[in-house]
């Protein structure tokens, strides 16, 4: 029988060699700025506000980010139509690129890391972190369950 300690243990050791894998795999890119630009490629009308409240990071964190996205070439700002006050974030063709690219070199990086696991491993590993993500985000932010 596995404690819930044992298991804490584990899922922050999986963050750790998780985070090194993307590391690896696409170091070129700041793994925090990838996750922001997720958050717009996703989204409509994307403000930076909105950016920090899905990462949980501080504002100003977020408007670093991307101010590095912008200059990359991977996001545009213009003027929300609904507050012309704000301004709206929007990816690019690159950015689109980059997010493709990125997820690419990750399932390269993920298929030798379960080069060994057949596919019925696979399939359970799959339901059941989809799973501990919907429970995860059920007890943390309902509105992320879906």
């Amino acid at each position: 029988m596995h404690s819930i300690e044992e298991v804490v243990r584990e899922i922050y050791a999986l963050g750790r060699v998780n985070r090194e894998l993307q590391r690896r795999a696409v170091p070129e890119h700041p793994p925090a700025c990838l996750q922001a630009l997720g958050v717009i490629a996703r989204g409509e009308a994307v403000r930076v506000s909105d950016i920090a409240e899905q990462l949980r990071i501080d504002l100003s964190v977020a408007s670093r980010q991307v101010a590095v996205l912008e200059a990359s070439g991977w996001v545009t700002r213009a003027s929300d139509p609904a507050d012309g006050r704000a301004r709206t974030l929007a990816t690019t063709a690159a950015g689109r690129a980059v997010l493709s690219d990125t997820l690419a070199r990750m399932a390269d990086a993920y298929t030798d890391v379960l080069e060994g696991w057949s596919d019925d491993e696979l399939s359970a590993l799959q339901t059941v972190l989809s799973r501990l993500r919907q429970d995860f985000a059920r007890v943390s932010e309902p509105a992320l369950a879906a």
